[in-house]
């Protein structure tokens, strides 16, 4: 693991010491020190900048809850970014047997087009290596979405062509048809099936995208 990228599960964070959206523009944002803190609870500092981030990067329907059952839960992992101290970022994924899953990324809006996102994902992947790491994103219908892909294309990620429809995280929530990308390499039809139906029982809690959650 690079030295500037800290995962540390007892780390601790002064409440204090941290101001959302310190890191305003003009503020130098370091790629080479940052951190990331797991939370491991609603009561940790972090946890409102995190929530607040989440609620601000994705639409109702491509995001869940994070509660006390979820962050308890062994192979989620939910972080707080840190550059130099300042929260920037919200990281949370999904260790599975064969796979990770990286489940939400965002960094926050005042800081972004700033090569962060880049060092963070970057940094990630450098922290497990030879690991296959699949994602979802949305399909390139806008123009926001084309750049997306092309953001992870370039940091190695394949665009596999399977079928996928993200199962609605509610009853009051709706399915998302998406793609699935992956790391370091594309995956095929037999074991898109596998990671798929992975995915679905062991994030979503179902069998498939009309299955409910």
């Amino acid at each position: 693991m690079p030295d500037h990228l800290i995962e540390n599960p007892e780390a601790t964070v002064d409440a204090g010491s941290l101001t959302p959206g310190s890191a305003a523009p003009g503020v130098f944002i370091d790629p080479e020190r940052i951190s990331l803190v797991r939370i491991a609870s609603v009561d940790d500092p972090l946890f409102p900048m995190v929530s607040r981030l989440l609620e601000q990067s994705f639409v109702a329907d491509e995001r869940g809850d994070f509660d006390e059952a979820l962050l308890a839960n062994g192979r989620f992992h939910l972080h707080g970014v840190l550059s130099s101290g300042d929260f920037v970022a919200l990281l949370s994924w999904w260790r599975f047997d064969e796979f990770l899953f990286a489940e939400h990324f965002a960094i926050d809006e005042k800081i972004r087009s700033r090569g962060l996102g880049s060092a963070i994902v970057q940094n990630f992947l450098s922290m497990h290596p030879g690991i296959l790491i699949v994602g979802e994103c949305e399909r390139p219908e806008t123009e926001t979405a084309s750049r997306r892909l092309d953001f992870f294309r370039r940091l190695g990620f394949f665009v596999n062509e399977h079928q996928y429809m993200q199962p609605p995280y509610s009853e009051s929530k709706s399915p998302v048809p998406m793609v699935i990308i992956s790391h370091p390499r594309p995956i095929s039809g037999s074991e898109f099936t596998a990671i798929r139906d992975t995915i679905y029982q062991g994030v979503y809690g179902c069998s498939g995208p009309g299955a409910g959650a």
